[in-house]
């Protein structure tokens, strides 16, 4: 396989791990992320770029988030790629989506 597009991968525990590999051993370009950088070790050694800060999967066509829960995710997604003057590094259409899934989400009754 061999992809016209980059990958990006934000979460490397165990399940993860296990399918950002298969993506590589099929032969695609995978930039992996995580918050403990040594769990993306795995990864590197198959082959996957590791990114040294989450923003930098910001270049990737597609992100794959893999993470345990909703806390953990609007962490990674919203508290750690923000600068605090309300850019996050990442393409504008992200922005876009991680704010209107933030404010759906915090609406009175969820989303239906």
């Amino acid at each position: 396989m061999t992809a016209d597009f980059s990958i990006g991968w934000l979460g490397t525990g165990r399940m993860g791990v296990a399918m950002a590999a298969r993506l590589i051993s099929n032969g695609a370009a995978v930039t992996v992320w995580n918050r403990t950088p040594s769990k993306a070790a795995p990864l590197k050694a198959l082959g996957a770029t590791q990114a040294d800060k989450i923003s930098d999967l910001g270049h990737c066509d597609i992100v794959f988030t893999m993470v345990t829960s909703s806390p953990d995710l609007l962490a990674v997604t919203l508290g750690v790629i923000c600068h605090g003057d309300g850019t996050t590094g990442l393409p504008p259409a992200w922005d876009h989506l991680i704010g209107s899934a933030s404010i759906m989400f915090s609406l009175p009754g969820g989303v239906n």
